[in-house]
C-alpha cells in the first residue's frame, strides 16, 4: 500500500525531460524594477552602464543580472568574450513594468540591433547614464526631465517621421531657471561633413531662426555634436560654419564627456573650433549650464 501510494506521489511530482523547469527570481526589488525599465527603454544596455548606475560593485551587478536573465525578465547577448555583454528586455519583464504603470509604449523588447546601431547605441547610453548620474549629484541642482532617444522618437512620430530626428531629446531643469533644451547627435564619421550640415545644420538653423519647437523642446534649444576626435569636429565644424549654424551647434569629444562630465565645461561653439589654429588646443571651456563656471584648461 506504501508502496503504491509512494509510486502515485512520484508520478506527480516527477517533471518531464521536455518540460522546462519554472524560473523563479522571488520578489523583484525596486533596483530591479528601475534595471528592467532602464534596460526597456534604452533598448539594448551594456553590463558596464547598468553597473554604473545601480551597483557599487561590478561583482554583484554580475550576479543580479545573472538572476534576472534566469528568471526571465531580460536576455544576455555575448558579442565575444573581450566585450561586455549586451541586455534587452523580455515579454515577461514589460508586462510586470506594465502592471507597474510604466507606459508601454516606452519599452522595447526584442532581438538585439545590428552591430552598427550598438556602436552607436552604446556611445548614447554612455551619455544617458553620465546625465542620469550628474542630476543625482546634489551639488549641481539639475533634473533630469526627458531623455528620448531616437527610437522613441521614431515612435512617437509613426509614419508621419519629420525631416529632422536627432539621436536624443534631452530636457533639464535647474532651480526656477527656464528649461535647458538639448538636441544631441552622436557622431561616429559615418557621414560627410557637408552631408551633416546640410542634414542637420540647415534644419536646426531654420527652426531656430523661426524661435520653432523642435520634438517639443522649449525656445532657445541647442543643438550638440558628439565626436570620436578632435580632428572630426574641425571638419564638422567648418561645414557648420559654412551653412551658417556656427554659432547655434556646440561640440565636444566622447573622451571629455567622460574626463568633465556632460554638464561640465566640456563644450566650445563649432565657430570657435573652425577658427581654433591647427595645432593649437580648442577652447572647450563652454558648460550646457549657465550657472556653472566655464574656467578650465582647454585642450584639444
Amino acid at each position: 500500500m506504501e508502496s503504491a501510494m509512494e509510486t502515485a506521489t512520484e508520478k506527480r511530482t516527477r517533471r518531464r525531460r521536455t518540460e522546462k523547469p519554472a524560473r523563479r527570481i522571488g520578489r523583484l526589488t525596486d533596483r530591479d524594477l528601475a534595471i528592467l525599465e532602464f534596460v526597456g527603454r534604452c533598448r539594448a544596455v551594456q553590463t558596464t552602464i547598468l553597473a554604473a548606475l545601480y551597483f557599487g560593485d561590478p561583482s554583484t551587478c554580475s550576479r543580479r543580472l545573472a538572476r534576472l536573465v534566469g528568471a526571465g525578465m531580460l536576455r544576455c547577448h555575448v558579442e565575444h568574450l573581450n566585450a561586455a555583454n549586451w541586455y534587452t528586455l523580455n515579454e515577461r519583464a514589460a508586462e510586470i513594468l506594465v502592471a507597474e504603470d510604466v507606459a508601454e509604449e516606452s519599452l522595447f523588447t526584442g532581438r538585439l540591433p545590428s552591430a552598427e546601431t550598438l556602436e552607436h547605441l552604446e556611445r548614447l547610453n554612455e551619455f544617458r547614464a553620465a546625465l542620469l548620474l550628474e542630476s543625482r549629484d546634489a551639488a549641481h541642482g539639475v533634473t533630469l526631465r526627458t531623455f528620448l532617444a531616437d527610437h522613441d522618437l521614431r515612435r512617437l512620430a509613426g509614419a508621419h517621421t519629420p525631416d529632422l530626428v536627432p539621436d536624443a531629446i534631452v530636457q533639464l531643469a535647474q532651480g526656477n531657471a527656464p528649461t535647458i533644451g538639448l538636441a544631441v547627435e552622436i557622431d561616429l564619421a559615418h557621414y560627410s561633413p557637408r552631408i551633416v550640415a546640410e542634414r542637420k545644420g540647415r534644419v536646426t538653423l531654420g527652426l531656430a531662426k523661426a524661435h520653432a519647437p523642435l520634438w517639443g523642446l522649449p525656445d532657445g534649444w541647442r543643438p550638440l555634436f558628439l565626436a570620436p576626435s578632435v580632428a572630426r569636429l574641425r571638419t564638422v565644424a567648418r561645414a557648420l560654419v559654412d551653412e551658417g549654424a556656427g554659432d547655434l551647434w556646440w561640440g565636444t569629444t566622447f573622451e571629455l564627456i567622460v574626463e568633465r562630465g556632460p554638464l561640465g565645461p566640456a563644450y566650445a561653439s563649432m565657430r570657435e573650433i573652425a577658427a581654433a589654429p591647427r595645432g593649437e588646443p580648442v577652447p572647450f571651456t563652454r558648460s550646457v549650464l549657465p550657472a556653472t563656471s566655464s574656467a578650465s584648461t582647454a585642450t584639444g
